[in-house]
């Protein structure tokens, strides 16, 4: 009886096995032949999707071309007002005669620094900062021209400005020595008593502030103490919020110290790091270029996808010709059971779904985008400082320890005698004290309280064979963070970290205490984005600005408020319509709101607009030549705000040390910041939760006409892409995020052939009249602080 019990599990279990053969067997039969099918249809959609495709780049070809040429007309008209602009200044500075050389001539900058050096290497005090203000204007020209070279200037050219300018900073700080030299020479006569034993100096300017303190050398005795009880020398430039405390190995050094604070920091633009690295070139094609990339790419994407369902197929219409060989499932003979399937039947899967074009696309700019991030960063030596990264700002300290020159002997007959030993220059004290802080304790270790003690007594007393430096923060710039301390290394060319220990900051004195191991020029860093992302911006007309332009009309104007990390801003740009037989005025900018700031820098700024000729006068003594009026202007102004501590311009590598940035498709960007900048004075633009996340291919933002204020209708939520501008179904609120097109759209190319066809007539008529140079002024603006990217 178990027996049979046990046949007949046996039986049972058999007939289940041979079940689920068959029904696996049924499944994998099932599963080819869906697949073939589903090939099928892909291979059919794929060709619809072809043809599709087709059509819309050629529509999409014309529509940019359209927009492109009404661009470029624009930009004809920009560039010939900037030939006829420099063409104006350079005969204004023909006709000044003011025996300033022209920044621009390689040949008239090397003669004017050969006078110089001439004439000028000692000098007085008062010549030296009539000569300081002289130069930093033949500096700041320079710049400009380094910065934004004006049209079909070649790379050796702007090579030569670069040389020229390092080599007229170079003379610039040879000059401010001899000067400080000069004073040294004479300590009792030049140099003010503060007592018996000190004597001081003070001088300031537009450009700097010098103060020199230096203790007289008075008898003392011929023998010296084993304990010597004199405390260390200290020293306060309260015009400079600046102490020094130095260590007592010194005491004894005839020394003089100069403290100076330049305006101008003539150092980091000289570093590896200052620089991004080039983007590749396919990132600075304009829009149609990039469009007939990517169709050139798409079309080989699709040859692959074609290439791929084809091999498929191939593989399925063999399974399927095998299983139409075979009985079905079930019904074969038990005399003479099929051959088993082949090995390629039997471990057939269906592969993952073929990826489309535009999904392949994305891939590829995400890995693109991946390895640019790593090509862009910074490669940095040890203690370097990531200019990237980091921004020097406040200008420039100099705290110089120097040799007291020899004094004049008062002989007889009024006979002054001064015998002069080496270079007649500031001699530095030698001085550079190594310093390694404590090494911390290993995990687990156990140290006696006296051990500790006996440790921090050791730290103390090397700390105090360095410089004490107590540095009050510049009330000139927006201090979001506490300061990094930097000094210029001249021999390896960068910022460095080094030799600086002990960092403190006191918030509510806002006070920067350290201790120097070595006498350089200083800076304070600080990091350049800690307003980015934007957590929301808005750009509309201007619809408040008072009548003033020539006739009473009002400007053409647009607000461009940012809501920044920290800080809000708003900046007004304008531009007054001109008589009609004059050309078309400059436009102007001013920082028309700034909020939450942690003092007052920069606030001076607000409400004063500035207009390039305003921007690039240096005085009476004339304007920057051969700048390129329109971009600099807005140039400037982002430079004028970064130099107070905000920055509003992220750059290509920004991604690379702030996270949340989304980097959308640089083409696309461009070319819609240009739209944009066409329809400012008809137009609301504003920020929209789905862009950060909507990838780098799709740009997200709300829009609205607005021509009346008072009637204003709600916003539509615009998506831009390489291929095509949309007013989507979702909105603001929506739960989620999705792509589809509002009901009905037909195919735009790219926002200004979408507003063509939804806009008023009057809005079609201000977007005709719009002057060119407000056009390009706000497309700079917009292509400067990245809001697409940075939000």
């Amino acid at each position: 009886m178990a027996k049979k019990t046990k046949k007949e599990k046996a039986k049972v279990a058999a007939q289940k096995a041979e079940l689920a053969r068959i029904e696996a067997e049924k499944a994998k039969i099932q599963m080819v032949v869906d697949e073939r099918e589903r090939l099928l249809k892909e291979r059919v959609l794929l060709g619809d999707k072809v043809c599709q495709e087709d059509t819309l780049l050629e529509e999409r070809r014309r529509q940019l071309r359209e927009t492109a040429a009404l661009l470029t007309d624009i930009e004809d008209e920009f560039a010939e007002k900037l030939r006829s602009d420099l063409s104006k200044q350079e005969w204004e500075q023909f006709m000044r005669c003011d025996r300033l050389p022209d920044p621009a001539s390689p040949s008239q900058m090397n003669t004017y620094l050969y006078v110089w050096r001439q004439t000028d290497r000692l000098n007085h005090i008062d010549e030296a900062t009539v000569k300081t203000t002289e130069v930093l204007r033949l500096l700041d020209a320079l710049g400009d021209l380094i910065e934004a070279p004006p049209p079909n200037v070649t790379r050796q050219r702007v090579d030569l400005w670069i040389e020229m300018r390092d080599l007229v900073r170079a003379e610039q700080r040879v000059h401010l020595d001899a000067a400080a030299y000069r004073l040294l020479r004479r300590l009792e006569t030049d140099l003010e008593a503060e007592s018996l034993e000190v004597v001081r100096y003070y001088r300031e300017c537009d450009h700097f502030r010098l103060c020199l303190w230096a203790q007289l050398m008075l008898p003392v005795a011929s023998f010296k103490p084993d304990d010597d009880t004199r405390p260390a020398i200290q020293c306060e430039f309260a015009q400079l919020g600046v102490s020094l405390q130095l260590p007592k190995s010194l005491n004894d050094v005839p020394l003089a110290i100069r403290a100076m604070w330049v305006n101008y920091d003539h150092y980091s633009d000289r570093c590896p790091s200052y620089h991004c690295a080039p983007l590749p070139s396919s990132h600075g094609l304009d829009m149609l270029s990039a469009v007939e990339e990517e169709s050139s790419v798409q079309a080989s994407l699709r040859e692959e996808i074609s290439a791929e369902l084809e091999r498929r197929l191939a593989v399925v219409e063999r399974l399927v010709k095998e299983v139409q060989a075979r009985p079905a499932p079930g019904t074969e003979s038990k005399d003479k059971p099929p051959p088993p399937p082949s090995p390629e039947l039997d471990s057939y899967e269906a592969g993952e779904p073929i990826k489309s074009p535009a999904q392949m696309m994305n891939l590829k700019d995400g890995e693109r985008e991946r390895a640019l991030r790593e090509e862009l960063r910074a490669r940095l030596a040890p203690h370097e400082v990531n200019l990237r990264e980091m921004a020097v700002l406040g200008g420039t300290l100099y705290l110089d320890l120097v040799l007291q020159p020899p004094q004049p002997r008062e002989m007889r007959s009024r006979l002054t005698i001064t015998v002069l030993e080496g270079a007649h220059t500031l001699q530095p004290v030698p001085y550079h004290q190594p310093y390694q802080p404590p090494a911390p304790p290993e995990p687990g270790q156990v140290r006696l309280p006296e051990e500790i003690e006996a440790e921090l007594k050791q730290a103390e007393r090397e700390l105090e064979a360095l410089v004490l430096v107590n540095i009050l923060l510049p009330e000139t710039v927006l201090w979001f963070e506490p300061p990094t301390v930097v000094g210029w290394d001249e021999e390896r060319g960068y910022w460095t970290t080094e030799d600086y220990h002990d960092i403190k900051f006191n918030e509510e004195k806002q006070l920067l205490t350290f201790r120097a191991g070595r006498m350089r020029p200083l800076g304070l860093a600080v990091h350049r984005y800690s307003n980015l992302p934007y957590q929301g911006w808005e750009m509309k007309p201007d619809t408040k600005s008072a009548a003033g332009g020539p006739g009473g009309a009002a400007p053409t104007a647009a607000i461009l408020s940012i809501t920044a990390a920290v800080v809000m801003v708003e900046l007004c740009i304008r531009c007054f319509p001109a008589p009609a037989v004059h050309a078309p005025q400059d436009s102007e900018m001013c920082l028309n709101q700034l909020q939450n700031g942690p003092n007052n820098a920069l606030l001076d700024l607000v409400g004063k607009f500035m207009k390039p000729r305003e921007l690039f006068k240096v005085g009476d003594g004339g304007t920057r030549p051969a700048a390129v009026q329109g971009f600099l202007t807005v140039i400037e102004y982002v430079q004028l705000l970064r130099s107070g501590g905000l920055d509003l311009c992220p750059g290509d590598d920004a991604g690379c040390y702030l996270e949340g940035m989304a980097p959308k498709h640089r083409p696309t960007e461009r070319h819609l910041y240009h739209t944009m900048a066409l329809l400012c004075n008809t137009y609301n633009f504003t920020w929209s939760r789905w862009n950060q996340q909507a990838g780098t291919r799709n740009i997200v933002m709300q829009f609205r006409e607005y021509i009346d204020r008072k009637k204003v209708g709600n916003y539509n939520m615009l998506l831009v892409t390489p291929a095509h501008a949309a007013i989507l179904e979702c909105t603001e609120v929506s739960t989620q995020f999705n792509t589809k097109s509002a009901e009905g759209l037909p195919f735009y190319a790219d926002l200004f052939h979408l507003v063509q066809d939804h806009c008023s007539l009057l809005t079609k008529s201000r977007i005709e009249e719009i002057p060119f140079t407000f056009v390009e002024t706000m497309y700079e603006v917009l292509r400067t602080v990245r809001l697409l990217s940075s939000s």
